[in-house]
């Protein structure tokens, strides 16, 4: 999956919301992310993504698949052709007044990636993990993205974990690492990359 996205959206959305999309598109790692899908109309879905960026924060992205986006370009192209047919020259120019609009609209949308927000103002209830959505397979696959592994940490180890990593100015799961690598170090293990 090629990730392209509309550098003055960019612009825009890093101003808005403090987040480029560079970053955003770095959630598509994530292996613990989880994705909702809606259809969009014409057979295409719009994929709504929460997960880690690479710097920690949880985003919300929008987007929509590279085969999706060539199927709806293609269903709207012979929309217009079979008006043209059907209908005659009124008809298909009102059919072209409408694909230039969703033309249009297509390119308020080029991003594949959209934030949002970082706010979580979407639910997630029925949302999909990694393995369901096949262009976020694909990609993570090409990526060679391996899944995460989640520990049970009591209260007060995240709360003291937490505290430390505030006035380390340090990522939370930077300090786990750490203190992981220290105790396997300890016992004589060695890191694996």
């Amino acid at each position: 999956m090629k990730i392209t996205f509309d550098p003055k959206k960019a612009a825009h959305n890093l101003y808005m919301h403090k987040v480029g999309f560079e970053e955003a598109a770095t959630v598509f790692f994530d292996p613990s992310a989880v994705t909702r899908i809606r259809e969009h109309g014409d057979d295409v879905w719009r994929y709504t993504t929460l997960g880690r960026s690479a710097s920690g924060k949880h985003l919300v992205v929008i987007w929509i698949a590279p085969e999706d986006r060539a199927k709806r370009k293609e269903k709207e192209r012979r929309k217009v052709e079979d008006a043209l047919f059907k209908k005659g020259e009124k008809l298909a120019d009102k059919a072209k007044k409408e694909f230039e609009k969703q033309r249009k609209h297509d390119a308020e949308l080029q991003n594949e990636i959209r934030i949002i927000s970082a706010r979580l103002e979407h639910d997630f209830p029925h949302a999909h993990p990694v393995h369901k959505i096949p262009a976020l397979r694909r990609f993570q696959a090409e990526h060679e993205v391996k899944p995460d592994v989640i520990l049970r940490i009591n209260s007060n180890t995240a709360d003291f974990i937490q505290s430390c990593a505030e006035l380390e100015d340090k990522n939370f799961q930077d300090i786990v690492h750490v203190a992981l690598q220290q105790y396997m170090e300890s016992k004589g293990g060695q890191e694996i990359h």
